[in-house]
């Protein structure tokens, strides 16, 4: 799976919060076992691609990274890759090396 995903305002898009609505599904996506919650999307990988241009990903206002690893999770997606193109107005040829570095390394 391949996400690419802007970071608005500290948050994600409320358009990717309907798809994460229309997907975490129980019975299709996860379901609910004696411990609780399991996801049901296992040896699954995700790749997401997130641009912002002023939260950096790691930074104490970064709220999008830990959210996404939890409900990608949530549904079985627990091998995910974030790749961060955050300031790329500020440098683009730095933050397009670092991208490229990281997918070559995939």
């Amino acid at each position: 799976m391949v996400i690419g995903l802007p970071i608005y305002n500290f948050n994600i898009p409320s358009v990717f919060k309907a798809w994460i609505d229309q997907v975490a599904r129980a019975k299709v996506t996860f379901r609910y076992g004696d411990n609780g919650p399991e996801g049901l999307l296992e040896d699954k990988k995700a790749y997401v691609l997130l641009s912002s241009g002023g939260t950096l990903l790691g930074s104490d206002i970064d709220y999008v990274s830990d959210y996404i690893h939890h409900i990608l999770g949530f549904i079985g997606i627990k091998d995910v890759t974030l790749i961060d193109s955050s300031g790329i107005g500020r440098n683009e040829e730095k933050v397009t090396a670092d991208v490229h570095a990281v997918i070559d390394s995939i």
